[in-house]
Formats: structure tokens, C-alpha cells, sequence
């Protein structure tokens, strides 16, 4: 079964490439975390179990704030429809 769409293909490859950018945004975000792991423990004196911590913690913050981002941008974009549908704009002749 094929989905028509009116969206063209250039869309749809920058939408694959915006949500490619973005993942690979949160990979390096976290890696970066990692690489840093040596300066805290040596720094802060922590063991292996505050490391994880450590990881954990920045990790569940960070899903956190994506998941959250994401519902607000829903949540606008249901305003956004709404308007559109209740207020159309007119076509100037």
C-alpha cells in the first residue's frame, strides 16, 4: 500500500537530515559527558559508583528536556492548526 503525499521529496530529505542532526547532536552531547569522566573523578575524588551517577543522572536530565521540548513543539503546532483551521487567510485577488 502507497501513501500519497503532498509534501515533495526535498522535504522529506531535510526532514530525514534535521532529525539525523539532531540524534547525532545527542550522541556527541553524551560522549562528550564520557570523555570528561576522568577530570571529574580525578577532581572530585568520586568512585566508579558516583561516576555512574554521574552518567545516569545527565542522561535522564537530558531525556528530560527532550521529551518535554517535544511536547511543547506538539503543543504549538496543534495551536498553530487550530488557527489555521478556524482562521483562514484570504486570498487577495
Amino acid at each position: 500500500m502507497r501513501v500519497r503525499s503532498n509534501e515533495s521529496p526535498t522535504t522529506k530529505w531535510w526532514t530525514l537530515g534535521a532529525v539525523c542532526v539532531a540524534t547525532f547532536m545527542l550522541l556527541l552531547d553524551i560522549t562528550v559527558v564520557n570523555t570528561a569522566l576522568p577530570s571529574i573523578a580525578r577532581d572530585l575524588h568520586a568512585s566508579f559508583n558516583d561516576l555512574q551517577w554521574v552518567i545516569d543522572a545527565y542522561t535522564l536530565a537530558l531525556a528530560a528536556v527532550v521529551l518535554i521540548v517535544g511536547a511543547v513543539g506538539i503543543i504549538w503546532l496543534l495551536i498553530y492548526v487550530i488557527k489555521q483551521i478556524t482562521h483562514p487567510k484570504k486570498k487577495e485577488k
